[in-house]
């Protein structure tokens, strides 16, 4: 979403510097969220298990810190799909009890074949903040069920909330690097 979001705004005569006018509130929280979500995210190269032998708690906390986030920015127009894309993974989060279920085939194929198998290894079996997608999980269609080539930088499975919060990204950053402060301060 960052990415394409700077290439769009780009194209459509966007400055990175109108970009950086946008005056969040609370921006802390997001980097701390992320770096809660840094030590729990399951990565070939990341021990497994993660840090946390148990990390439904800090995979909760930090969606918990994006809602704060989310909730004292509410102004900013784009961040209304960011918060719909943070909800629906929020959702299957909670109702897998703090882990977001996998496909683990799709896991395998998005370039982490060793965390796929240390979650097919036994039913029920954690990894960071992923549990292998079966039958006992819910919410399977909002779990992680796409993926990115291993090839691409940062590959990985992702989901229908993931896919919607990558779009308000892109969104935001567009609209931030093409409207210009004195235009955003009229509206």
């Amino acid at each position: 979403g960052v990415i394409l979001g700077v290439i769009v705004g780009k194209v459509r005569g966007g400055t990175l510097e109108n970009l950086g006018t946008i005056r969040f509130r609370a921006l802390w929280l997001v980097f701390a969220a992320l770096g809660l979500q840094f030590l729990i995210f399951p990565v070939p190269w990341w021990s497994v298990p993660s840090i946390f032998q148990a990390s439904a708690a800090p995979h909760i906390i930090s969606y918990a810190l994006v809602a704060a986030f989310l909730i004292l920015n509410r102004w900013i127009p784009s961040i209304w799909t960011i918060a719909a894309g943070s909800l629906l993974n929020l959702s299957v989060i909670l109702a897998n009890g703090g882990y977001m279920p996998t496909d683990t085939a799709i896991l395998a194929r998005s370039g982490n074949p060793e965390v796929a198998a240390v979650l097919t290894a036994a039913p029920g079996t954690t990894v960071g903040n992923v549990i292998a997608m079966d039958a006992s999980t819910r919410l399977n269609l909002l779990g992680d069920r796409f993926f990115l080539p291993h090839w691409i930088p940062f590959g990985e499975s992702f989901s229908i909330g993931d896919l919607v919060l990558a779009t308000g990204i892109l969104l935001l950053i567009v609209r931030g690097m093409v409207q210009s402060p004195k235009d955003r301060e009229s509206h």
